[in-house]
């Protein structure tokens, strides 16, 4: 197992924005998974690069800043969509417990921007069902969208 870093990408940081490049194969791939098309990937992206605050796109690299997961997410309507967390390897923290965590961090932000609590649910997009969503970060499964009240 390895240590992790869990950051939200900014397109247009300086040190980091490449790696929003690296993240367009791996996005593709999760879209696809998820039976979601190209366009849908399109959007995510374009509203990603022109800073639209309500999608956020999460990277976790290994020592030497390999990239090594990802997670995206996009605030529609009262609720937050978010993709999947992935990871290509096993790492020394409940990583993906970080990438939701940072998610409703992100989500509370947006509320607060707002001046109200327009998000009320986070929707966790899912190519199956897994206990494990269920048991150990508190979601419930209606078919693939698995559904957490944030508080």
């Amino acid at each position: 197992m390895i240590a992790a870093t869990v950051l939200a990408l900014d397109p247009y940081d300086e040190k980091l924005s490449v790696l929003t490049h690296l993240m367009i194969p791996r996005l593709k791939e999760s879209f696809k998974q998820l039976g979601l098309g190209q366009a849908d990937l399109a959007a995510f992206m374009s509203r990603l690069l022109k800073q639209d605050p309500s999608v956020l796109l999460i990277a976790v690299l290994r020592e030497g800043g390999k990239l090594i997961g990802h997670c995206g997410a996009s605030i529609d309507d009262s609720q937050v969509y978010v993709l999947q967390p992935r990871l290509d390897e096993p790492t020394t923290t409940d990583t993906v417990g970080e990438m939701l965590s940072l998610v409703e961090q992100w989500v509370k932000s947006y509320n607060e921007t707002m001046g109200a609590k327009v998000v009320l649910k986070l929707v966790l997009v899912t190519r199956r069902f897994d206990t494990k969503w269920t048991k150990k970060y508190g979601f419930g499964n209606p078919r693939y969208l698995m559904e957490k009240q944030l508080d």
